[in-house]
């Protein structure tokens, strides 16, 4: 389909699909073409009038700095999201970008500033319908706090929010963490290598993509150099 992306003339459906890209680059862990995707996406909305497709292409492209390690830029990004959000009164999308933004700080181990993001997130929209990976982030907010029991009740509702394999990992990895915090190294060794097992699996299957990526490329220039020496 990007190959008539020049033909179709249309910024909103050629943004769209940037966006499936995008998705599907960063389900394969490519993070380089997943944020290339989405910034092509984000540029394609803009240029279409789209406004909130645009501010959610930016907080894909955030997720893919993330990945990236290019937390500054990430947020960068966010804080714009939420700026953009709150102007517009979106809820829905300050949401999206605050838990983001949340579980960004988290990792960088900037919790008193996470520790503000989340108490807005509490007050303002609560933590039952987000995300396993989110609650992981809330997870290690307690457990830097040394509130050991609220990270465990929220991994007991993180297992029952379970899905598939990325949320398992999530939780076996907490389960790590709360058994390590509470000195029960044996257990935690035990759940954080069901959670590794786990993420081999997925990460040796996702590993084949992009070698599929540069066959298909090659593949593609291959063709391109016959059909000049065709004609």
């Amino acid at each position: 389909a990007e190959m008539y992306v020049s033909e179709v003339k249309d910024d909103y459906y050629t943004g769209l699909l940037y966006t499936q890209m995008g998705n599907e680059y960063n389900e394969f862990y490519d993070f380089t073409k997943s944020y290339e995707s989405y910034k092509k996406a984000s540029d394609y909305y803009h240029a279409a009038s789209k406004e909130l497709h645009y501010l959610f292409a930016l907080v894909d492209q955030s997720t893919a700095c993330r990945n990236l390690n290019e937390y500054a830029r990430s947020d960068s990004l966010l804080q714009k999201v939420c700026t953009e959000a709150k102007r517009i009164d979106n809820h829905s999308l300050a949401e999206y970008a605050s838990v983001d933004l949340f579980m960004q700080y988290i990792e960088q181990g900037r919790t008193k500033e996470a520790r503000i993001i989340y108490d807005e997130l509490e007050t303002n929209f609560g933590i039952e319908d987000n995300t396993v990976s989110f609650m992981k982030s809330v997870i290690n907010l307690h457990l830097s706090e040394n509130n050991i029991s609220k990270a465990e009740t929220v991994l007991q509702k993180s297992w029952l929010k379970a899905m598939n394999a990325d949320d398992s990992i999530s939780c076996h990895f907490a389960a790590s963490q709360i058994f390590e915090a509470k000195g029960q190294y044996d257990k935690a060794l035990q759940e954080q290598t069901a959670g590794v097992l786990i993420q081999n699996h997925i990460v040796g299957k996702n590993l084949k993509h992009p070698v599929l990526t540069m066959q298909r490329n090659s593949l593609h220039q291959k063709l391109e150099h016959e059909a000049y020496k065709r004609k």
